[in-house]
């Protein structure tokens, strides 16, 4: 079976820039901190994944990813942010829970097929599934919410939005 991890990689890296959202004074920087080693977890998970795109993930890859994502969503959730970040984090962590969860539900039913063809079938329905659709959706505008309140990503200046 061949498994395209193109779209799980850029939701990585989209997860680690968000994780990796900072700035300002002593409370931020501690915030960011704590973000930072939550953001290892989902580095570590990265490193472990097939790189090429002929790569399969089994079960119990996925819910290794499942694992990794909620333990990250659950280190997020203990911290205690800054104001202006308070409604990025609760979004964030909605989202990440809901992808762990997604994960979880595909791991289960990958274990309940036989073929390549039905493993594929069930990678195309995760991709297509709207609540898969909107955990991302939500990871994403958590991004977005981060750099409004002018928090930094991967260590450079987040752009103020255009008013």
């Amino acid at each position: 079976m061949v498994f395209h991890l193109r779209p799980f990689r850029a939701f990585a890296l989209l997860l680690l820039a968000v994780l990796l959202a900072g700035c300002g004074g002593p409370d931020r920087a501690e915030y960011q901190a704590d973000l930072v080693r939550a953001g290892d977890v989902i580095t570590t998970a990265l490193d472990e994944m097939p790189q090429t795109d002929r790569a399969t993930l089994g079960p119990d890859d996925v819910d290794s990813i499942a694992d990794d994502v909620r333990e990250a969503a659950d280190e997020i959730a203990d911290l205690d942010p800054p104001d202006d970040a308070a409604k990025p984090q609760r979004r964030l962590v909605r989202g990440l829970r809901g992808v762990a969860a997604a994960f979880e539900d595909l791991a289960t039913d990958l274990r309940k097929v036989q073929t390549d063809e039905q493993k594929a079938e069930l990678f195309v329905k995760f991709a297509t599934d709207p609540d898969v659709t909107t955990a991302f959706e939500d990871v994403s505008a958590s991004q977005a919410a981060y750099v409004e309140a002018g928090y930094r990503v991967f260590g450079k200046a987040a752009p103020r939005p255009a008013k």
